[in-house]
């Protein structure tokens, strides 16, 4: 409980941000809006073990990695749960 606690403040201080933030500087963030909300949506919605979270070293890193890979749009549950899975796969070997 205490990463998903973690990953939560993290994604809070990230919505928080975005009050001190112009529409402009807001639309260029859209994309990395979108890809919090379905990540923090799939993490709330989804039973995942603790051992799980943990392996996710933050959001912002974990933005990076899905911006680094080229990897297309998350759409559905199954496609966010492919990318995790891929993500903790490629960050903790």
């Amino acid at each position: 409980m205490k990463k998903y606690n973690e990953l939560m403040r993290e994604y809070l201080r990230f919505k928080h941000s975005l009050l001190e933030l112009n529409g402009y500087e807001i639309y260029n963030l859209a994309n990395d809006i979108v890809f919090y909300e379905k990540i923090v949506d799939y993490i709330q919605n989804i039973d995942i073990e603790e051992n799980e979270l943990k392996k996710i070293k933050s959001l912002k890193h974990m933005l990076e990695f899905y911006k680094t890979e080229g990897i297309n749009a998350l759409g559905n549950y199954e496609t966010i749960e492919s990318f995790l899975n891929e993500y903790i796969r490629r960050n903790n070997d």
